[in-house]
């Protein structure tokens, strides 16, 4: 509102001190309509936003740029948001929202809005009814491995990259990261996120 007087105070100066010159008056004015219209939407447009993220701050985005995960940091992110959960779930405590995961995690919900989505793809996770809503555990959190959320996550939508299998390039890479997966069956299969809680 202060905005809003302040124009109005401006283009009425400038109006009164035009009409002295009266001939200049008509042209004056529907070029000062024209700018006051202009000015009054660009205070409309800036309220709205300023309005907007007032009540969704998670929803700014910090530069121009999305956020940028590498690999690693995806599936870290990813295993520290399902134990997360899995701990508030064990400790009987009120399930979290995006923005309040964000908001444990020190980062912006954009950055963990991915995480949730290959968690609640894979079925590890559910929404729940609230708005906004809150994701919990769809299965035991007891027998639940941290080598099972990482496998999960690895093969979230797996089958929608159509690849050539017969590319020798392709069957070297296949076999590196089935040996790694062995590695980590061999060496992690009986931690669980309930240890670490």
């Amino acid at each position: 509102t202060i905005v809003w007087k302040l124009m109005g105070a401006f283009f009425g100066g400038f109006l009164i001190t035009a009409a002295r010159e009266s001939i200049y008056l008509a042209f004056a004015t529907i070029l000062a309509l024209m700018i006051f219209a202009y000015v009054g939407w660009l205070v409309v447009l800036l309220g709205a936003d300023i309005a907007y993220y007032h009540q969704y701050p998670g929803k700014a985005r910090i530069g121009r740029k999305p956020v940028v995960l590498s690999i690693l940091q995806q599936e870290q992110l990813t295993l520290t948001v399902a134990a997360l959960i899995i701990h508030r779930f064990r400790n009987k405590l009120h399930p979290l929202s995006q923005d309040e995961i964000a908001l444990q995690l020190g980062t912006g919900p954009t950055t963990i809005e991915r995480a949730l989505q290959h968690l609640t793809g894979s079925g590890l996770l559910t929404c729940t009814a609230d708005e906004p809503p809150c994701y919990l555990p769809t299965g035991s959190v007891e027998d639940c491995t941290m080598l099972e959320i990482w496998r999960s996550v690895r093969n979230f939508q797996a089958d929608d990259l159509h690849e050539n299998l017969d590319l020798p390039q392709y069957q070297l890479a296949r076999g590196f990261l089935q040996e790694l997966d062995q590695a980590a069956a061999d060496k992690l299969t009986s931690q669980k996120f309930v240890d670490s809680a």
